[in-house]
């Protein structure tokens, strides 16, 4: 499998019991990602190798345990912890292919007080992805969580936001120490 073939859907943070499972951790999205898969490619000295999901539990959107089917030798259990997980891209909804740094350029709009402006940048941090936006040549992030954005149109490549109050003077005031 061609490593442009793969999209990242998570990282294995540890073992779980003692059959041979895996607690995967990924983005809000897992649950949908991983429901059907059949394969699962895990990096092994840079190359993707696949494993064979035989369980998944989903504890929340954005966390599973999937045993998967025996792996046998050379590659033990132990050494899945740490290691990135990825789909095929073939295998996935167009939709899912996206990243967060695919949405740079797009229009963006807080519905709220009806700010507008252009997404400039992304900082795709695991526990808190940041989109920069620019509006009227003041630079601002906006967290990337359900709560604050509320729609996302691929067509009109346009983000509609919930911007809670007082944000933008937040990042004013940071700018400013």
């Amino acid at each position: 499998m061609e490593h442009e073939k793969l999209y990242s859907i998570g990282r294995i943070t540890k073992l779980h019991g003692i059959k041979g499972a895996v607690i995967l951790r990924g983005s809000e999205e897992l649950s949908s990602l991983l429901k059907g898969q059949k394969v699962i490619f895990l990096k092994f000295d840079g190359y993707p190798v696949p494993f064979f999901p035989e369980e998944t539990e989903f504890l929340s959107d954005d966390t599973a345990i999937v045993r998967f089917r025996d792996i046998g030798s050379p590659i033990k259990y132990e050494e899945l912890p740490g290691r990135e997980a990825f789909l095929s891209r073939l295998k996935t909804r167009r939709k899912k292919n996206l990243s967060i740094h695919d949405l740079i350029g797009y229009e963006f709009i807080d519905t709220r007080t009806g700010l507008a402006g252009k997404v400039t940048g992304a900082m795709d941090y695991e526990l808190n992805p940041l989109l920069q936006v620019n509006s009227k040549n003041k630079e601002f992030l906006v967290p990337f969580t359900e709560s604050i954005i509320r729609r996302i149109d691929h067509n009109q490549r346009l983000i509609e936001a919930d911007l809670p109050e007082g944000l933008i003077d937040i990042n004013e005031n940071a700018k400013d120490e």
